[in-house]
């Protein structure tokens, strides 16, 4: 004969815990997701900066102008060597860029290091606003958060 006091848990026990664990669930995965959105765009803003240094200095080290192409249309931005394209970067998801004081096209690397046009572009994350900033001439640059 069985014992009916057996250790053991009802299907109720079981829905009522599993029920309780989809509730934490769908509470903490909508704070996942923004979270990995923010590091994704943190990640955008480092590879552009470190694309942005490689590609001055490839153009001291070569003597060669390098040509940095942003395509709002594709979302991408383009490293070109003469009219070679070295890398393509894509944009995260709801990034998009806009002309500030330079054109799209307008950024390039001269052999010295220099830029060929200082001022700046805008880049927007649904609210936010990101501004990457060249410096006159001397090819430094900056991006910050408007």
């Amino acid at each position: 004969m069985r014992n009916l006091n057996e250790a053991g848990y009802t299907l109720i026990e079981m829905l009522l815990v599993l029920m309780l664990l989809g509730t934490v669930l769908l509470i903490a995965f909508p704070v996942f997701g923004k979270s990995t959105e923010a590091k994704s765009l943190e990640y955008f803003f480092e590879q552009l900066e470190m694309d942005l240094y490689e590609s001055q200095m490839t153009a001291m080290s070569e003597g060669i102008t390098v040509h940095v192409i942003f395509s709002p249309e594709n979302g991408t931005y383009r490293i070109r060597h003469g009219v070679r394209t070295v890398k393509t970067r894509y944009f995260p998801g709801g990034l998009s860029v806009a002309a500030g004081t330079l054109d799209y096209n307008e950024l390039r690397y001269m052999p010295g290091g220099t830029v060929s046009k200082s001022g700046s572009l805008i880049f927007n994350h649904r609210k936010d606003s990101y501004l990457l900033m060249f410096q006159f001439v001397r090819g430094r640059f900056y991006i910050e958060k408007l």
